[in-house]
């Protein structure tokens, strides 16, 4: 090892005695340890940093060395430490998420998550499911950090991630049939704004409610199960009328009678997140019924499904992102202060 200036080892906490044997693990010398401290002192909280490549040169060399060879990948992972502390425990422990932090970090649609979550759900389980969405929510929380995705299109495809998991989950507990049960987003899902720590909120309705009670409660299993790698997803139903006392599952006449006589004004305020979503597929079935699109006046085909999922789906993309702007506008109005040296955002933490 070569001797390092003061200024290397204030920013990592170490000093000149001890530095030698907690660089030792590194196997590093020279100008390549300078290059690489140099690269891991770019984020918000560089010991925790070099806390990561330590621990992954020690379980794992090999992983290590060719980490170590990329200063974009060294980069990356010290932005990711400045933020969190279990997403570089991740890239420790999973070899996938390093793929993720050494890949081209491009966007998952809800497609390709529905696709991953099928597959992982068919190959062990919500185990699976939930590493998946481990690899899903650290790729945005790179993209994010990377400046790559500005806060409305992270939380944009924190929902897609979440959206695609909770659909292929929904799919696999009821074997793809249709057993007229509809699962409701509500929360920070429901208005598209997910974060990396939020809990999910769902509300189920049914044409049955006795005969769809038991999916609504498998699906509840595989997402909040405790598995080796966590939960998917911390999963709330307390929306629901009657909170945690309530039924799981109610059919839309029960709601119609619970809200038309009992709720509170707390419970429809909880339904503005849901609200445009429900509005815009609500004006998308009108307006296809007016007959202003020639042909499309049903949505009983494929193609007209298609169709409709296609244009009122990017409507309530639209919708969403003027309400987001107009809310980032406000906040951009108002001075927030600015946290002290050295802190760190826990937001990337589970």
């Amino acid at each position: 090892m070569t001797d390092l200036d003061g200024r290397l080892l204030a920013l990592f906490g170490l000093d000149s005695g001890s530095a030698a044997e907690q660089l030792a693990p590194l196997g590093l010398a020279g100008d390549d340890l300078v290059r690489v401290l140099e690269r891991l002192g770019l984020g918000a909280h560089p010991p925790t940093a070099l806390s990561a490549v330590c621990d992954l040169a020690a379980r794992d060399a090999d992983a290590w060395h060719a980490l170590a060879q990329s200063d974009d990948h060294l980069r990356r992972l010290a932005f990711l430490a400045g933020a969190s502390d279990a997403l570089p425990d991740l890239v420790v422990r999973s070899a996938a998420a390093r793929d993720v932090l050494r890949g081209d970090l491009t966007a998952w649609s809800f497609d390709d998550v529905h696709e991953r979550a099928r597959a992982a759900l068919d190959h062990d389980g919500a185990t699976t499911l939930a590493e998946l969405q481990r690899l899903g929510a650290l790729r945005v929380a790179l993209r994010d950090l990377l400046g790559m995705a500005d806060t409305p299109t992270a939380t944009a495809e924190l929902s897609d991630l979440a959206e695609g998991v909770i659909g292929a989950a929904f799919g696999h507990v009821t074997d793809g049939d249709d057993i007229g049960l509809a699962v409701i987003a509500m929360g920070k899902l429901g208005g598209r704004e997910l974060n990396y720590v939020s809990d999910v909120d769902l509300l189920f309705v049914a044409s049955d409610a006795n005969a769809t009670s038991d999916a609504a409660r498998s699906l509840l299993d595989v997402l909040g199960s405790v598995t080796p790698a966590g939960r998917v997803y911390e999963i709330d139903t307390n929306l629901r009328p009657e909170g945690s006392d309530g039924a799981l599952v109610r059919s839309i006449a029960a709601y119609e009678r619970y809200y038309t006589r009992w709720a509170k004004t707390w419970e429809f305020q909880a339904l503005l997140k849901a609200a445009t979503g429900m509005l815009t597929a609500i004006l998308g079935l009108l307006f296809l019924r007016a007959g202003i699109v020639p042909g499309f006046t049903q949505v009983d085909t494929q193609s007209q499904i298609l169709v409709y999922a296609v244009v009122f789906g990017a409507s309530q993309e639209l919708i969403t992102r003027f309400v987001d702007q107009r809310s980032n506008d406000l906040l951009a109005a108002v001075t927030s202060t600015e946290a002290e040296p050295g802190d760190r955002s826990d937001s990337y933490d589970e």
